[in-house]
């Protein structure tokens, strides 16, 4: 070996004898003297015809197409990638005799490894652009499927991550990565790191061993065994070349957690691992269900669609429905899916869901949760939401009011005689009124406080939900900052728009933008977005006839009120003189 460190020599000799010894890895030696490549043909070869129990011709013709695959980059090195990963995956279809029906050729054996061979060579020597030369190179029936650089403890792990990445350019063994599943570096001190495929240095990841220790029941056999095996290995790097290269367990992340995601290959993390395997053995041991419970940003996604491609080629009866409870999560798994090339129907509405679901016709579905609603259960502002945009036409609230504000914060100069000042909860009484009087000439931006006939008003706090149609009782009063105003135009008739927040479903609609913890508000941008269901021209007149004479009528309530107090103020002041 040529301008390798002594320390380094030493570490990777020991990986290697580690491999031999403790993995069972046939060694195949020291190939820096020699040129070669991701697919070592005559290894191969004797798989498919030994082991594999395939023709000559079969063998060599799966071979031919797998070489080709491997060395097609005419659309980049992840096109090349995917296209190798398919035939690994599936097997390639080639025919024996011109006229016979194709038969599938498995390059590698999935479900029974031990039927494999396995093995490992350094210092491999890769003439591309550029000749480089990896650390250490695993192949299985002679196809390469991982590469690991490894570095002396003082070296920095990311050092062996920026070499993959650069052996991985296309003016260096770019070609020699067609194969590659698993791209890792390593030391002594920090451990390995794994990604696959042109993984960014950042998204490089530690392999650790289930942590939740919570009905140990479940757990993958091999898992519980790994764990066993790994307690006598000190070394960190060893211990995780141990989990990551133990060969039932190594086939399985290719086979079951890589995936291609638009334009980006992935493989999967040690939690999601973990929950899957879990949740493979609910599933097919103990028949029932369960909860996945991950933080934020620990991959959910991609674990839902690793478990649901493994439902799906596992169960043939299976069917997957994912449930969610907004759109825009509904949206993202659908983009989701289709991204990683799986076909999901999205279903647009309850009926659509049932009937969806009576044909069988389609194994992955995702829907809203409102779409699961029945008779006499609780109706969500989600619900109602949805139930708008689907079944009528309809416009925002900002697009049929000309005005959705509050006033700005100001001093407030109270006086003895000034203009009557409501608050949140003063715009909702039968007469609406307060002690509190303003003084008319210190008051700032009095027009913006004025409460003007035919405006909705809300409150930003308090009494969130409940809405107040300005009336003769609101005239000539100023409102606090924290009343809301909305102005309806002319697009609906505004009397209808007041009837449509005032009902209890305008109600959900307003509180579903209910922010704060301990004093909870909502702001006029929120609003903007409610959605206003558009009825009949008849109707909205209707509607909107009614809550004009419902202002009428308060107003000359309360003119006659004030009338009956003047004349019983009157009556006992003349009672009073006497």
């Amino acid at each position: 070996m040529q301008n390798i460190d002594p320390t380094e020599k030493t570490t990777q000799s020991r990986v290697v004898k580690f491999f031999i010894d403790k993995l069972h890895y046939t060694y195949l030696g020291d190939l820096h003297d020699s040129e070669n490549s991701n697919i070592m043909q005559e290894r191969l070869y004797a798989y498919l015809t030994k082991k594999g129990g395939y023709s000559d011709k079969l063998a060599r013709r799966a071979m031919d197409e797998l070489i080709r695959t491997a060395g097609n980059l005419a659309h980049g090195l992840y096109d090349a990638n995917k296209e190798v990963y398919r035939l690994l995956k599936y097997g390639a279809k080639v025919v024996e005799e011109a006229g016979e029906a194709p038969q599938t050729v498995f390059f590698i054996n999935f479900s029974d490894p031990a039927q494999n061979d396995f093995a490992i060579a350094e210092e491999v020597t890769i003439v591309g652009e550029n000749t480089k030369r990896p650390d250490l190179v695993i192949y299985v029936n002679g196809i390469a499927l991982a590469v690991i650089e490894l570095k002396r403890s003082s070296i920095s792990v990311s050092e062996g991550i920026r070499q993959n990445l650069t052996n991985q350019k296309a003016y260096f063994i770019e070609k020699f990565f067609t194969t590659m599943q698993f791209c890792m570096a390593g030391n002594d001190s920090e451990g390995l790191r794994y990604g696959t495929l042109l993984t960014p240095e950042k998204h490089y990841y530690e392999w650790q061993n289930d942590g939740f220790t919570e009905f140990p029941q479940e757990r993958c056999e091999t898992d519980v065994l790994i764990e066993e095996k790994s307690k006598d290995i000190e070394n960190l790097l060893d211990k995780q070349l141990f989990a990551m290269f133990y060969k039932k367990r190594f086939l399985d992340l290719i086979h079951n957690f890589i995936i291609f995601d638009k334009g980006i290959k992935k493989v999967c993390r040690y939690n999601q691992y973990y929950a899957i395997k879990r949740a493979q053995y609910r599933l097919t041991e103990e028949k029932r269900g369960g909860i996945i419970w991950h933080t934020q940003g620990s991959g959910k996604t991609l674990t839902m669609i690793w478990l649901s491609k493994w439902i799906l080629a596992n169960q043939p009866n299976a069917r997957v429905l994912i449930v969610t409870d907004r759109e825009e999560l509904d949206d993202q798994i659908e983009k989701a899916y289709k991204g990683v090339d799986e076909k999901i129907i999205r279903t647009k509405s309850g009926d659509d869901l049932v009937r969806r679901l009576n044909a069988y016709d389609d194994r992955l579905l995702c829907s809203l949760i409102h779409k699961f609603g029945k008779k006499g259960s609780e109706t969500t502002d989600k619900d109602i939401d949805k139930y708008i945009k689907e079944h009528y036409e309809w416009k925002t609230l900002d697009e049929v009011c000309s005005n959705i504000s509050r006033p700005d914060i100001f001093k407030r100069y109270y006086v003895k005689n000034g203009i009557t000042f409501l608050g949140g909860a003063d715009i909702f009484l039968a007469t609406p009124d307060s002690e509190k009087r303003l003084s008319k000439a210190k008051t700032a931006n009095i027009d913006t406080l004025m409460i003007k006939d035919g405006t909705i008003l809300l409150p930003r706090s308090g009494t969130i939900g409940n809405v107040a149609w300005a009336h003769a009782g609101h005239a000539q009063k100023l409102a606090s900052e924290d009343v809301i105003r909305l102005q309806p135009n002319d697009i609906l008739r505004g009397g209808y728009v007041y009837a449509f927040l005032a009902s209890k479903y305008g109600k959900k609609l307003i509180q579903r933008y209910i922010f704060g913890s301990v004093i909870q508000h909502v702001e006029p941008p929120h609003l903007k977005l409610i959605p206003v269901p558009i009825i009949d021209d008849a109707s909205m007149d209707n509607i909107h006839a009614k809550v004009m004479i419902y202002s009428k009528n308060m107003g000359e309530a309360i003119e006659k009120e004030k009338t009956a107090i003047r004349m019983v103020e009157q009556e006992i002041e003349k009672w009073s003189k006497h």
